[in-house]
């Protein structure tokens, strides 16, 4: 994801929440862009754990993704990053053992 979906992402969410009107949004968007200029960071979404499940011919709730997700996180190893395949591994992890 580039910095200006991620950015855009962000500023909708603002925006549905509450916290941001609609006018605010460009600067808002601008902001979060310059921030994020001094940054490297690959990001995961719930989209990318759905589509190892469906790989697997399984589906899961988004609660369940984030529950991947959150497992990802919490074992990510800073030396080698999350992949796809940390992805696939954690995703496979849950199917194997939810009840």
């Amino acid at each position: 994801m580039d910095s200006y979906s991620l950015a855009n992402d962000i500023a909708n969410k603002l925006i549905t929440d509450g916290i941001i009107s609609k006018s605010q949004k460009d600067s808002v968007r601008h902001s979060m862009m310059d921030f994020w200029e001094d940054y490297a960071a690959i990001l995961w979404r719930l989209e990318d754990v759905h589509d190892e499940a469906e790989s697997m011919d399984v589906k899961l709730s988004n609660d369940e993704a984030r529950v991947v997700l959150s497992s990802v996180n919490k074992y990510a190893d800073c030396e080698y990053g999350i992949t796809l395949e940390t992805i696939g591994y954690h995703t496979r992890e849950y199917i194997k053992n939810r009840t």
